[in-house]
């Protein structure tokens, strides 16, 4: 009789600016209600949501270049985690891209952008 082996549940954790949708992003993924935090709108620690096949980590905003106790938070649990997923919101890609992708470097991800209802252009051509 074959040993059976379990499938091991990798995590993949949430990165990005405050604001930009993260929890809510994991909710659509997961099916699972964001926990409720002090700040309407604010994930103030670390939470770990479980869908089917996959965990997530979802993290307090990154106050870039900012000692916050919530930056450290994210920023340590980042270390902990090879796969990574970016949330940026539409009205600020370059900006956010060019402070956290430095942050993810080595890692395997994707990078997301929220809020592209936002009334936000993009020019297929940069030559545009």
């Amino acid at each position: 009789m074959p040993l059976l082996t379990p499938l091991v549940q990798h995590s993949t954790i949430v990165i990005g600016k405050e604001n930009t949708g993260k929890s809510q992003l994991i909710a659509a993924l997961t099916g699972c209600s964001p926990y409720s935090t002090n700040f309407r709108g604010s994930t103030i620690a670390c939470e770990t949501y479980a869908g089917d096949g996959a965990t997530f980590v979802d993290t307090p905003g990154i106050l870039y270049r900012s000692d916050t106790a919530t930056t450290r938070v994210a920023l340590e649990q980042l270390q902990s985690h090879d796969t990574v997923l970016l949330v940026v919101k539409a009205t600020h890609v370059d900006e956010d891209l060019a402070d956290l992708l430095p942050l993810v470097a080595g890692k395997r991800g994707i990078v997301v952008i929220t809020f592209w209802d936002n009334g936000v252009a993009f020019r297929a051509d940069p030559a545009d």
